[in-house]
């Protein structure tokens, strides 16, 4: 992983979206159900962009 992709925005929001598609894809095989796994990928989405933007962005 590079770092200029995580010091643009775009670039953590991108990640942020790939690491909530891999949680759906678990809960949707574990459970068996896609709502769940929709609703914990939103979310999930919203976890790690905020910890992304915490983690990475310039103060």
């Amino acid at each position: 992983m590079n770092k200029e992709m995580l010091s643009s925005e775009a670039g953590r929001k991108n990640l942020a979206n790939f690491l909530s598609a891999i949680v759906m894809l678990i809960i949707i095989i574990l459970f068996d159900n896609v709502g769940i796994g929709l609703a914990i990928a939103i979310f999930s989405n919203f976890i790690f962009s905020i910890f992304l933007d915490n983690a990475y962005s310039k103060k």
